[in-house]
């Protein structure tokens, strides 16, 4: 399916069609606004920067993965730094702000944002837990940017398919527990909402 974007990781490859059959999606990341949630002028910007040889295949591809997951609307639960919202990209970051707060409105969709005064934090590395109809929880770390071939997983764990590393199931909920320690200290959902509307007006 993904062969036309000349995906040149493997790993990512495999973690793209578990996403795409995912029936829930947790993420957090701590220095840009998940592939998933991204703007076309916001994705263009960040991989014209890392990802010069691949960037226009990683945008496509990036589009393309947007429509397949939110047309199947698994529950979704992202967590970003204060910093992801408030760092500039060009000129997208108004647009792409308010792409948030539209995506926000979704009864799927939570965005919630860790605070700058939260400190250091289990997200400051890229996090994502795939859940699906299988019986275990798919976890997958990555580092970098947490997209396509600018980073690689160090770890995936199933307990159906792909790749699976010692002692899974306990991997798994460390991350789970990490995840929940998240949502403990950033702002509640609407107070999230709030301080986005608020960026981007300060942007705009």
């Amino acid at each position: 399916m993904w062969d036309k974007y000349q995906i040149s990781d493997k790993a990512f490859e495999s973690y793209t069609g578990f996403e795409a059959g995912a029936t829930s999606i947790r993420m957090s990341q701590g220095l840009l606004v998940p592939g998933l949630l991204q703007t076309e002028s916001y994705a263009r910007l960040i991989t014209t920067s890392t990802q010069r040889r691949t960037g226009r295949f990683s945008v496509l591809l990036r589009l393309e993965r947007q429509k397949e997951v939110f047309a199947k609307a698994p529950v979704q639960h992202h967590i970003m730094d204060e910093a992801v919202i408030r760092r500039q990209v060009g000129k997208a970051m108004p647009e792409q702000l308010r792409h948030l707060l539209e995506l926000a409105r979704k009864p799927e969709m939570t965005i919630q944002v860790i605070p700058f005064t939260a400190g250091p934090h289990f997200g400051c590395e890229a996090l994502v837990l795939l859940g699906s109809t299988f019986p275990s929880t798919m976890c997958c770390i990555w580092r970098a940017h947490g997209e396509e071939t600018s980073g690689s997983p160090s770890r995936i764990g199933s307990g159906h398919g792909g790749t699976t590393v010692d002692n899974a199931a306990d991997e798994i909920a460390s991350y789970e527990d990490g995840f929940e320690s998240l949502t403990k200290i950033a702002l509640s959902p609407a107070e999230s909402l709030q301080l986005i509307e608020h960026v981007a007006d300060s942007m705009s």
